[in-house]
C-alpha cells in the first residue's frame, strides 16, 4: 500500500504541468454527463482562482533555487511556502471545474485536488530530505507546505522583476485558457448559449495578454 502510494506520488509529481488539460478532459465527459449548473458569481470565482495561481507561479518565478538552502536564501513565496506551483495546479484545476459547471464534478475535483497533494508532498518531502537532510529539515520547520506561514517573509533578493517572471509564465497560461475556451464551447453545445461565461473568458484572455505583453517588453529590455 506504501509502496503504491509513493509511486502515484511520484507520477504526479512528475506530470504536475499535465493536471489542468486533463481536468479539462474530464471536465468535458462531466458536461456531458449532467446538465452545467450556474453557481452564484462562479465566473467570478473561476477567474479569482486563476489569478491566484498566476500569482503563486509569478513569486515562485522569482524566488528560484534549486536546493531548499538556495530557495530560503532567494527569499520571497519560498520563505514561506514549499510548494507554491504544487498550489497553482490545484487552484486552477478547481477553477475549471467551478468554469464547466458540473456539481458531482466539482465536488469530486476538489477531493481530487486534495488527494493529490496528500499523496505529492509526502514524496518530494522524503526525497529532499533524503537528498539535502538538515538542510531541507529547517526549511520544512520554517514554512508551510502549501499554507504560508508568513512571519518568516523575507524579500525577494534575486534580480528579476515581476514583470519578468509574469512573461516566463506565458506557456501555462496560454496552456490554461485554452482549456478554459474548449470548456466552455462543450457548455455552449450542451445548453443554451450563456452570455455569463464571457464573465470568465475575457478577463481571462485579458490576463493572457498581459503575460504576453511583460513577456514581450522583458525580451526587449534584455536586448
Amino acid at each position: 500500500m506504501a509502496g503504491c502510494k509513493e509511486a502515484t506520488g511520484l507520477i504526479l509529481c512528475r506530470f504536475r504541468r499535465m493536471l489542468p488539460p486533463l481536468a479539462a478532459a474530464c471536465n468535458l465527459g462531466a458536461i456531458c454527463l449532467a446538465t452545467p449548473f450556474r453557481l452564484r458569481n462562479s465566473p467570478s470565482v473561476a477567474f479569482a482562482l486563476v489569478a491566484a495561481a498566476l500569482a503563486l507561479l509569478t513569486m515562485a518565478a522569482r524566488s528560484p533555487g534549486r536546493s531548499p538552502a538556495e530557495r530560503r536564501a532567494a527569499g520571497g513565496i519560498h520563505s514561506v511556502m514549499r510548494y507554491p506551483r504544487h498550489a497553482a495546479a490545484a487552484l486552477t484545476v478547481i477553477a475549471l471545474a467551478v468554469h464547466g459547471g458540473a456539481m458531482w464534478f466539482l465536488v469530486l475535483t476538489i477531493v481530487g485536488a486534495a488527494a493529490a497533494l496528500w499523496l505529492m508532498i509526502p514524496v518530494e518531502e522524503r526525497l529532499l530530505e533524503r537528498k539535502y537532510g538538515d538542510d531541507f529539515l529547517a526549511w520544512r520547520d520554517a514554512t508551510g507546505a502549501i499554507w504560508p506561514r508568513f512571519a518568516g517573509y523575507t524579500p525577494p533578493k534575486v534580480n528579476k522583476t515581476v514583470r519578468q517572471a509574469l512573461g516566463e509564465q506565458l506557456a501555462p497560461m496560454t496552456v490554461v485558457t485554452l482549456c478554459f475556451m474548449v470548456t466552455d464551447v462543450a457548455r455552449s453545445l450542451r445548453v443554451h448559449f450563456i452570455v455569463g461565461d464571457f464573465l470568465t473568458l475575457v478577463p481571462l484572455l485579458a490576463l493572457l495578454l498581459a503575460v504576453a505583453a511583460a513577456r514581450l517588453t522583458s525580451r526587449g529590455a534584455s536586448l
